[in-house]
């Protein structure tokens, strides 16, 4: 499935990392294709037709990403739960027939440096580099990365504290 930071429902960007240390920069992936178990049963027919009567959600997935991820103000999980569209969900398995067996290729690697503690500074700004509103909409915003390529992207992410 693919991981996206930014959809964390708590508001909190852990970035999935391969070590567990407590070092500045916090570097990890914050956007791509990870491993992930599906934690209830879908059904694409019984879903758009849900859509169809107006239930946005029908078309997202509950998963569980699996492994070390960490977030510079929450700490540390050893996985995640997180509902992902069923666009960007694939399936490696045969019960999962409805889901697509492969991501598509990567277009586009990026490397983000930001201040580890997003949440100091909550005002929306275009010009300060530790707001929070200011990495959401290049990542998120109108035409920005996940809306124009989502699932085609990777995006690792370095929070620096000192």
């Amino acid at each position: 499935a693919f991981y996206h930071a930014s959809h964390h429902p708590g508001g909190l960007r852990y970035v999935r990392v391969c070590h567990r240390v407590d070092a500045s920069p916090l570097l990890g992936l914050s956007s791509g294709w990870l491993s992930a178990t599906l934690l209830e049963a879908w059904d694409r027919d019984a879903a758009c037709s849900r859509c169809a009567k107006g239930d946005a959600e029908a078309l997202y997935l509950r998963v569980r990403f699996d492994g070390s991820f960490q977030d510079p103000l929450a700490g540390r999980a050893d996985s995640l739960e997180m509902r992902v569209h069923a666009g960007l969900v694939r399936s490696t398995v045969g019960n999962a027939e409805s889901l697509p067996p492969l991501p598509p290729p990567m277009v586009l690697s990026v490397l983000v440096v930001r201040w580890w503690d997003y949440w100091s500074n909550t005002t929306w700004s275009d010009y300060s580099v530790t707001s929070d509103g200011l990495h959401r909409d290049l990542v998120d915003g109108r035409c920005s990365l996940f809306p124009s390529l989502a699932g085609e992207f990777e995006m690792y992410t370095a929070f620096v504290k000192h």
